[in-house]
């Protein structure tokens, strides 16, 4: 199920960005429940509401991960998005007349595209953290082979890895797979897309990102000193590099 993310109220303001979409939801990554980022929505609920003060943010876990662990996991990332729009609008905190904010991390950022690919008017904003999606990159070639080897490890072994955590392994594999078969095409989706990588990603090389930005002609902000897990790492940073992106341009910055 989705869950709201909830902050203590606070003086109303006026909207400086009236156009982003009101509603946003964080997808988690592969394997990953989003119970992972501690407090970082709160920190992106607090950076969104500077710039559209009615903001809601709803994290929601991919199947098979956090909350939903008992979910079957479908096997194409196409799938994977439609189950998450359809338990996004049964749960009754969205309906289809509403603009959504993606956000997505890894696994969830493929499945943020893919949802802004089949349902254009539905997505307003569509930000991707530590991506990497064919054809930008061979899949196999994104991850140094010393880290699938050591994720391995750390399956069988019970250990917790950023890209996979304690998941089971079923599950890892499953979603690994749906990974592995998605390629998305080289056109941007309709939505404004925003980039954010961390330059130390042992996971995800940055240039990936980089190549996606000249392709799409998309918005990219690198971190120096963050990783793949970039809500952890830094999420100030996430959250304000959000915001700053959502200014129409020509607009004061933010203080």
């Amino acid at each position: 199920m989705p869950r709201e993310v909830v902050l203590p109220p606070a003086e109303p303001s006026p909207a400086r960005a009236p156009q982003a979409p009101a509603m946003w939801v964080l997808i988690g990554p592969m394997a990953r429940g989003a119970a992972h980022w501690g407090l970082s929505p709160q920190a992106l609920l607090t950076e969104l509401r500077r710039v559209q003060p009615s903001a809601r943010l709803f994290t929601m876990d991919v199947p098979g991960t956090g909350h939903c662990r008992e979910q079957a996991i479908p096997g194409q990332v196409d799938a994977l998005a439609a189950q998450l729009r359809q338990r996004l609008q049964a749960a009754g905190a969205w309906h289809p007349g509403q603009r959504l904010g993606l956000i997505g991390h890894s696994l969830g950022g493929l499945m943020a595209i893919e949802w802004a690919r089949r349902a254009p008017d539905e997505i307003g904003a569509l930000v991707l953290l530590s991506p990497a999606v064919r054809p930008f990159t061979p899949i196999l070639r994104g991850t140094p082979w010393r880290l699938w080897s050591r994720a391995l490890r750390q399956w069988w072994g019970g250990e917790a890895s950023p890209e996979v955590g304690r998941a089971p392994w079923r599950s890892a594999m499953a979603l690994g797979m749906a990974r592995w078969r998605y390629a998305t095409s080289r056109r941007r989706p309709a939505a404004p897309v925003l980039l954010l990588a961390g330059e130390r990603d042992a996971w995800r090389d940055w240039r990936v990102a980089q190549r996606i930005s000249r392709a799409w002609g998309a918005a990219l902000r690198l971190h120096p000193k963050a990783g793949h897990d970039l809500l952890l790492d830094d999420a100030p940073w996430v959250a304000r590099s959000i915001a700053e992106w959502l200014l129409p341009v020509g607009s004061a910055p933010l203080p």
